[in-house]
Parts: C-alpha cells; structure tokens; sequence
C-alpha cells in the first residue's frame, strides 16, 4: 500500500495543466501521476450488468418510492380537484402523480445527504502517488488547490505501472478539501 492523494477536476485540460505543474516538483515522475474519469454515482459499471445500485440500498428502493409517492400525489390532487369537474380531477390526478414520483424518487438522495457521508462526485480524477523520498505532500496539495482541485482526497491503496490499480468509485473519499461547488 502507497499514499494516494488525488484531485477532482471538472475537464481534462485543468488536469493535464495540473499535471505538468506537478511534474516540476522535485522528485514527482510522470509514473507517479494517473489520470482518469470517474462517472456519476450509481453508473459505474461497476457489475456485469452495469451501474453499481446494489451498492446503495436506497437505489433499490427508488422505484417503490417513486410509485408511492406517485399514487398518493394522484389521489390529493384528484380528490382536490373533483369539486371542479371529473376533467379536472384527472387533469390533477396526473399533475399529481408527476410531483408524487419526483418527491417519491428524490427521497433516497436528501436522505443520503442527511448523515453526512461523502459520495465521490464525477469528474476527472488526478491522482498521485506519494514516494517516501517525495516528502512534499503539502506542497502537492497547494498545488492541487491553486489549479482548481474540486476535491482533493487522500487514502492508501496500490499502485502498480502507473496506475491507481485499487480505486473504488463506491468507497466514499477521505476528503482532505471540498469545494462546495463541485458536481456530483
């Protein structure tokens, strides 16, 4: 295991301007620096069959959600409106249904937000490998800071030819800055 510190960039070339700034730190080598993208939660292919829900049991749940929240939108707008007629009862039932689902569906990612855990957001993802020789881990992270680094994250894991072999987009980062502004 190898110390990683890694920045996330909104495109490519904050990356590679990134990169070339790190390469003139003393000690750092192009074999200790990794470029790649990491894609938005829940599409990682992280499975054969695609996408990475079961990793997140709330993403099973959103369907179900989605439908209750969609039934129970239908029949208040539906009742609410059947004063005015059976066409504007329906007309609200399924103005109703829209807004059940979306609320219904939404529950699982504001409930996600609550406890706090950090959810690796998508994006270009510079990664470095520290060398003990290294010894200027600071100095890389104001680095990452001044090119615009959305987060910068710091974890053990191995590197092999190059390469971050081991990165999980699931495991949440062990964030050392978050700018608040980032995608997710």
């Amino acid at each position: 295991m190898e110390t990683i510190i890694a920045g996330r960039f909104d495109t490519w070339d904050q990356a590679e301007r990134t990169t070339l700034a790190l390469l003139n730190l003393t000690g750092l080598r192009k074999e200790d620096i990794c470029t790649f993208y990491n894609g938005p939660p829940g599409q990682h292919a992280s499975y054969p069959i695609g996408g990475d829900q079961d990793a997140d049991p709330e993403a099973n749940k959103a369907h179900n959600k989605s439908m209750a929240g969609s039934a129970i939108g239908a029949g208040l707008a539906g009742l609410a409106a059947l004063p005015a007629g059976p066409a504007a009862a329906a007309t609200g039932a399924v103005v109703g249904a829209y807004a059940g689902s979306l609320v219904g569906s939404l529950q699982g990612m504001i409930k996600s937000e609550q406890t706090g855990t950090p959810i690796r957001a998508s994006g270009v993802i510079l990664a470095t490998r520290i060398m003990e020789t290294f010894g200027a881990e600071n100095s890389l992270i104001q680095t990452l800071e001044r090119h615009g680094a959305l987060d910068i994250e710091k974890t053990e894991g191995l590197w092999r030819n190059g390469e971050w072999v081991d990165f999980d987009p699931i495991i949440p980062p062990h964030l050392l800055h978050q700018n608040k502004s980032g995608n997710v």
